[in-house]
């Protein structure tokens, strides 16, 4: 079983990168690149500042570990590429949520073993909260770069192609990560059944004030209304296929896992809901 799951995880995260690649290649990125500035600093409160809002939940909430331990993975992730979908639906900017995603994405192999060893210098005990081996970060890298990469050079050299498969990997992506995660519960329904008002609450928590940030953001990052509600939906909104295959493949917990899973349907309720209202709005 375990098998199964390591192989659908890399198989769903090669294909979702590829998919963020073809994306990039097509959006209109040289307008994206004039607001550079505004790119960068959203990019950095992406990085920053979901880890610092999990730790705040985990400690005002006195979380037990493994579910506090599933938070702070999760914040440790990438953008997710769902995110693209809220902006899309609130009238957002998708250039810019694309780009955010994509950086995120290629500075993740960088970004998650700094985090990880943050977690430890505050005192998080957690086994899997240890720097990965330098063998573990280059397979990292290669699994999220290279397959992003590829699908950019795709989009630039074979737009038709690119426009072909697109959807077809949008798809193919939902389809697998959904079912990897009714894999997963399947698997830990005790530890879920056990922990999950206490992992759904901490996920409403952190989503919420994540939400809040973002909207305070705004004004400092002097964006227009297209770019902050690109910000905003990206800046809670956390990669739970990457979140699972790091607990399965760098520490063996798929309790964490599981809680991604719980995560991964109060975020889709949430943002649903929130998308729509500031869509309606626009």
């Amino acid at each position: 079983m375990k098998l199964i799951l390591d192989l659908g995880l890399l198989l769903v995260t090669l294909t979702m990168m590829f998919a963020v690649g073809i994306a990039l290649g097509g959006c209109g990125f040289r307008d994206v690149w004039k607001r550079r500035g505004a790119l960068s600093g959203w990019l950095a409160a992406n990085i920053l500042l979901p880890p610092a809002v999990a730790l705040g939940v985990v400690s005002a909430t006195r979380m037990p570990v493994e579910t506090a331990g599933g938070l702070l993975l999760i914040a440790a992730c990438p953008i997710g590429d769902i995110a693209n979908l809220y902006v899309l639906r609130a009238r957002g900017s998708l250039p810019f949520s694309v780009s955010l995603n994509a950086a995120s994405c290629l500075l993740f192999p960088l970004t998650m073993p700094l985090t990880f060893a943050a977690y430890r210098l505050l005192g998080n005990p957690h086994d899997l909260f240890t720097t990965p081996k330098v063998f573990e970060a280059a397979r990292l890298f290669v699994c999220f770069s290279a397959p992003l990469l590829a699908g950019w050079w795709l989009r630039r050299r074979r737009p038709d192609w690119a426009a072909a498969v697109s959807r077809p990997l949008h798809l193919a992506t939902t389809v697998g990560i959904l079912a990897l995660l009714v894999l997963i519960v399947g698997i830990q329904l005790p530890v879920i059944q056990a922990a999950g008002l206490r992992a759904a609450a901490g996920s409403l928590a952190f989503l919420v004030v994540g939400t809040a940030l973002g909207l305070g953001l705004a004004p400092l990052m002097k964006s227009p209304r297209p770019e902050w509600i690109a910000g905003l939906c990206c800046l809670p909104v956390r990669n739970v296929g990457i979140a699972a295959l790091a607990a399965v493949t760098l520490g063996g917990h798929l309790g964490f896992a599981g809680h991604a899973a719980i995560y991964f349907v109060v975020e889709v309720v949430f943002f649903l809901t929130l998308s729509s209202l500031l869509g309606r709005r626009s």
